[in-house]
C-alpha cells in the first residue's frame, strides 16, 4: 500500500470553548462546510469532482502536502504545479476511497488483515502495480510521476467498483470515526493562525475541524469557507 504522510501537522490552535462568540460561529460554518464535502464524496466517490467545489483560489503550497516529494525531488524531476495538483488529486482520490472502503467494511480496531477486508482483484492489481505498492518504486523522472497516476487511478477505479452500498454509513464506520474523532492530542475543532504548510501566513485564521478520516483546515474566502489543505492521520 502507498505510503502517505499528510499527517496531522498544526500549528498551536486555540480550542473551540476558548474562542469569541465570533469566532464560534465561523468555525460553525467550517463544520458545516466540511460535513457537506464529506457527504458529496459519499454522492460521487470522486476526490477530482469535490475538491474544486471546496478549496480555497491558491492551493500552490497545497498540492505539495502529499509528503510524497521533498523541494529537491520536485526540481529534479522537473515536476510543474500542473503535474503536482494531477498527483495530489491521485493520491488523495485513492487514499479516501480506499479510507472509506475499508473502514465501512471493519472496524479501525478489526483484527481483521488488510488482505481479508480488500477485494482480491485489488489485492492483485496492487501487487502487479510498479509504484503504489509496499516497497514500490520511487518515480525518478516526470514520466514516472504520470505512471503511477495512472496506477493510482486505475485502483481507484476498482475500490468504486467494490464500494460497499453503505459507505460511510455502516456500523463499522460509524465505530471507526467515534475512534478517530477522539482520540487524544489532537485537536478535533479549533482555530490557529496561519499554517505554513499551505503558505497561510499569521495573520489569517486558519479553522479545524475533524471529520475523522476527513481532518480539514479551512479559510474564509469571499465569505465562504474553503478548503486549505486536508490531513491524514489514522494513529
Amino acid at each position: 500500500m502507498i505510503l502517505l504522510a499528510i499527517a496531522l501537522n498544526q500549528p498551536i490552535a486555540v480550542l473551540s470553548q476558548e474562542l469569541t462568540l465570533e469566532d464560534r460561529q465561523k468555525l460553525e460554518l467550517a463544520a458545516k462546510s466540511a460535513d457537506r464535502f464529506v457527504e458529496r464524496f459519499r454522492q460521487t466517490l470522486d476526490f477530482g469532482t469535490v475538491w474544486p467545489e471546496f478549496h480555497m483560489s491558491d492551493i500552490s503550497c497545497t498540492v505539495k502536502t502529499t509528503g510524497y516529494f521533498s523541494l529537491n525531488d520536485d526540481k529534479r524531476l522537473k515536476i510543474d504545479n500542473e503535474l503536482l495538483e494531477r498527483f495530489y488529486v491521485a493520491v488523495m482520490n485513492y487514499f479516501y476511497l480506499k479510507g472509506v472502503h475499508d473502514l465501512t467494511v471493519s472496524r479501525l480496531d478489526s483484527d481483521l488483515s488488510e488482505d481479508a477486508i480488500m477485494p482480491k482483484e485489488i489485492r492483485l492489481t496492487e501487487r502487479r502495480s510498479v509504484y503504489v505498492k509496499t516497497n514500490g518504486k520511487e518515480p525518478e523522472t516526470a514520466r514516472d510521476v504520470e505512471r503511477m497516476i495512472v496506477e493510482l487511478r486505475r485502483l481507484a477505479r476498482l475500490y468504486r467498483k467494490y464500494m460497499p452500498r453503505n459507505a460511510i454509513r455502516s456500523a463499522a464506520w460509524r465505530a471507526s470515526n467515534n475512534y478517530l474523532m477522539n482520540r487524544g492530542n489532537t485537536t478535533h475543532l479549533g482555530l490557529s493562525s496561519g499554517h505554513p504548510d499551505f503558505c497561510i501566513p499569521e495573520t489569517t485564521k486558519v479553522y479545524i475541524v475533524d471529520r475523522g478520516l476527513f481532518y480539514f483546515y479551512m479559510i474564509e474566502e469571499k465569505g465562504k469557507m474553503k478548503i486549505a489543505g486536508l490531513a491524514i492521520d489514522l494513529e
